[in-house]
């Protein structure tokens, strides 16, 4: 018999962290989805998955993580669901085995249930070279969604699509010479970067009714904060996204 203790714990109103002590095969699959919809129902602003104290896993129990992580991002009021594992941890080591993506954030609770997400060692980033080809949009989305997803965050995929399409088309309207997309995490933060040869510093257009369908209107929307650094013989144009608002 599957031996599995799983426990959930609220951290003030915001965040609920539900963790997995033993293993986590096909038969506690039950157990953990349940142990989701009751967190959902209390409706935080982020679930935290512990697989510190996991044991051991199956093929079968591991391919629910991405399923209770695209549920909760199919809410109609999406929840993030950050999976936590320790990187030495045997959680993690089966999460990279069997699933080829790595848990890449670890959630810091502080006085207060204050919460900082924070990347975990190798920082990962992920690099694309822009071509100015009609195909370049979509290998842009897609480069965009499937980094948020190998990186066990699917709940950023659709805002980093926004902000490295718009930063790309611009670079490829307005750059010159070799463009790249790079896309890095720090704490708390998501960092999409396009480079390219030209020293031209690009401004969001100011007007009484700005555009928040196109352009820089878009990153300035979605972003947190934005803007350009002249690097050798050309600039980087960076956006920071926020991880999850948890406050």
């Amino acid at each position: 018999m599957t031996r599995v203790r799983i426990g959930i714990v609220h951290h003030g109103q915001t965040v609920a962290q539900v963790r997995v002590h033993g293993a986590m095969t096909l038969a506690t699959v039950p157990q953990l989805r349940l142990a989701i919809r009751k967190c959902v129902a209390e409706a935080p602003r982020l679930i935290i998955l512990d697989l510190a104290e996991v044991t051991e896993a199956d093929t079968a129990g591991l391919l629910a993580l991405p399923a209770l992580q695209r549920y909760c991002c199919d809410l109609e009021y999406p929840i993030p669901l950050l999976i936590q594992a320790p990187p030495e941890s045997p959680a993690a080591q089966l999460i990279q085995r069997h699933l080829h993506v790595r848990a890449t954030l670890c959630a810091e609770i502080g006085p207060a249930a204050t919460i900082r997400l924070l990347p975990v060692a190798p920082v990962p980033e992920a690099r694309l070279t822009i071509w100015a080809t009609p195909p370049m949009a979509a290998r842009v989305h897609r480069f965009a969604s499937r980094t948020c997803w190998s990186w066990l965050m699917p709940w950023m995929a659709n805002r980093v699509q926004l902000v490295a399409a718009e930063l790309t088309a611009n670079a490829v309207a307005h750059g010159a010479g070799p463009r790249t997309l790079l896309v890095t995490l720090r704490p708390d933060i998501l960092r999409v970067v396009v480079s390219d040869a030209s020293r031209s510093i690009p401004h969001a257009v100011l007007s009484e009714e700005p555009d928040v369908e196109h352009g820089l209107g878009v990153v300035d929307l979605v972003a947190e904060r934005w803007g350009t650094v002249l690097s050798g013989p050309g600039k980087e144009v960076w956006a920071d996204i926020r991880l999850a608002r948890i406050t």
